[in-house]
């Protein structure tokens, strides 16, 4: 049992004098430039369009260019 504390002792001795260190990943901020999405009904903006029960990509909320979304 000694033998084994000993082995302990000097393996963590060893760990923490090896000076290597571990580095985060820096904070990501501000909003992503490009998105994907698969296309779901609602993805799609199904029966949102000028004619009904059609897609209104424009409208989606993932993926859409018109302003009154904000996407």
């Amino acid at each position: 049992m000694r033998c084994g504390t000993r082995t302990v002792a000097l393996v963590t001795i060893l760990a923490l004098r090896s000076g290597t260190s571990v580095q985060a990943t820096p904070n990501l901020t501000g909003y992503p430039t490009s998105m994907a999405a698969t296309g779901d009904s609602v993805t799609r903006a199904y029966n949102t369009g000028t004619l009904p029960f059609s897609d209104g990509p424009d409208n989606s909320w993932s993926t859409g260019t018109r302003n009154s979304v904000r996407t």
